[in-house]
């Protein structure tokens, strides 16, 4: 009998790095605690963070501030439903407020990606100006690094869902 040897890819490096930072700037862990959770060593956990500019833990008192504001949205959205009104309505009063908050994180993620594309926009104009054609190909290798990266993430997040890729002709016989 065969043993069954097929297990899941180990994630990439860039994904782990991120999740890590992720984890590490959401929670109150320290960084050796979320060295523990993705197994490697704390060295390796801090040499990440300072490769990236060093990561800060987001700001406590904004972040509740955020969550506050969205309780208290919710909470009117479901004050707005009458002690009469249905279940359903309720639940359509809810769905609505979740769909603010996904257009929320989309539209976070759009100026992102609008603001990335500076960086290429120097490198260019600095290559332009000195005449340097490594300068231009680091250019080119950086526009193309985020353009996959920001592909892969329009996908992840269903932004280009519906958009067509190019020009639709329709030809109509009669």
């Amino acid at each position: 009998m065969k043993k069954n040897t097929d297990t899941a890819p180990p994630p990439d490096s860039s994904t782990m790095r991120e999740a890590a930072r992720s984890l590490y700037e959401s929670t109150p862990s320290t960084l050796e605690a979320v060295a523990i959770e993705f197994g490697v060593s704390a060295r390796t956990l801090k040499r990440w963070s300072a490769a990236s500019g060093g990561w800060q833990k987001l700001d406590s008192p904004t972040i509740t501030a955020r969550a506050q504001l969205a309780a208290d949205r919710v909470k009117a959205a479901v004050a707005d439903i009458g002690p009469n009104d249905s279940a359903e309505q309720q639940v359509v009063a809810l769905a609505e407020m979740r769909t603010e908050a996904a257009v929320d994180e989309r539209a976070a993620v759009l100026a992102k990606h609008r603001g990335e594309f500076n960086i290429v926009r120097g490198l260019v104009a600095e290559a332009v100006r000195l005449r340097d054609a490594s300068k231009a190909r680091l250019a080119v290798d950086v526009g193309r690094a985020l353009e996959l990266c920001h592909r892969n993430e329009r996908r992840a997040w269903g932004l280009d869902v519906g958009s067509p890729g190019g020009t639709v002709v329709v030809i109509e016989r009669g």
